[in-house]
């Protein structure tokens, strides 16, 4: 899958509880509705954040910490998610 791909739909194949489930797998930190909506759009229960390794908070402080815009993003996604 391509670097600049957002989505891409398959079956979860790791071993875990959503094992075989239609998900939607998401490349970075998108916006909230936008992930909610393509999921409903597609029929799908299961999310899968941070695919092709992009779980990643890129901009960091000097101390070496994520920046607080990037956790209120991540947490904006989680909660919509959450509550969809």
């Amino acid at each position: 899958v391509s670097g600049d791909t957002k989505y891409f739909i398959g079956n979860e194949v790791e071993k875990t509880p959503a094992l075989h489930m239609k998900t939607l797998f998401v490349n970075g930190m998108l916006d909230a509705d936008e992930v909610v909506a393509k999921a409903k759009d597609n029929g799908i229960t299961h999310v899968y954040l941070g695919a092709n390794h992009s779980f990643w908070l890129d901009d960091k402080d000097a101390s070496g910490v994520a920046t607080p815009e990037q956790f209120r993003g991540w947490n904006n996604l989680f909660n919509k998610l959450r509550e969809a």
